[in-house]
């Protein structure tokens, strides 16, 4: 934001204003979400993707919010997916629509063996926990109850 001061006592503000994404915009998003994704996107992650996004743009005296980040990445991945890149074509020059198609190829590459690996993890979690059960149940069915004492007291279980 930039402060204008017209009289010393009377101070406004005045918002910078936002921008569209463009392609250029675009490929840089994708580039800093895949140099990131291998750590996972969190907050600040996507605060450190927001800042330099804004940093690109500083020339212009315009700024991307951290909302529109996330919500241009989601659109291009279900437009990457639906295949309807040809629009998002329609602007920008093909360096950067091939760039921009490139890096999204590859985030949903990386997508995609992200869940084959949290799956195969499950599964195997999954596994070893039914292995335990196993083990459990029979250790429970080599045990026996307790014989009666001659006091008629049972002592507990025993093993066979």
């Amino acid at each position: 934001m930039k402060l204008i001061c017209i009289l010393p006592s009377l101070t406004f503000r005045m918002a910078n204003k936002s921008v569209r994404f463009y392609p250029g915009l675009d490929v840089i998003l994708l580039r800093e979400v895949l140099a990131i994704s291998s750590e996972g996107l969190s907050k600040t992650a996507w605060e450190g993707i927001n800042k330099i996004i804004n940093e690109a743009m500083k020339t212009k005296n315009t700024y991307v919010t951290l909302r529109a980040c996330k919500d241009r990445l989601r659109h291009l991945q279900n437009a990457h997916r639906r295949n309807e890149m040809s629009s998002l074509r329609a602007s920008g020059t093909d360096e950067e629509y091939d760039e921009r198609s490139q890096l999204l190829t590859e985030l949903a590459d990386l997508d995609e063996e992200r869940k084959h690996e949290d799956a195969k993890k499950k599964s195997e979690e999954e596994e070893k926990e039914k292995q335990g059960l196993a083990i459990r149940a029979a250790a429970m069915e080599s045990l026996v109850p307790a014989k009666k004492a001659p006091d008629g007291d049972k002592k507990g279980y025993f093993l066979t």
